[in-house]
């Protein structure tokens, strides 16, 4: 994991990555699509 002295200045972020999990609850016993996991990541230019 980067820290802020592996940086020379925020210019040199050339990207973002963000992961995270999301759900709801339900009493449906069919519901596959309770839960879902996300990942992208955002090209900075």
């Amino acid at each position: 994991m980067p820290t802020e002295t592996d940086f020379k200045s925020a210019a040199s972020i050339t990207s973002i990555r963000l992961k995270w999990d999301a759900f709801y609850n339900t009493d449906d016993e069919n519901d596959n699509n309770f839960a879902k996991n996300f990942d992208t990541t955002l090209k900075l230019k």
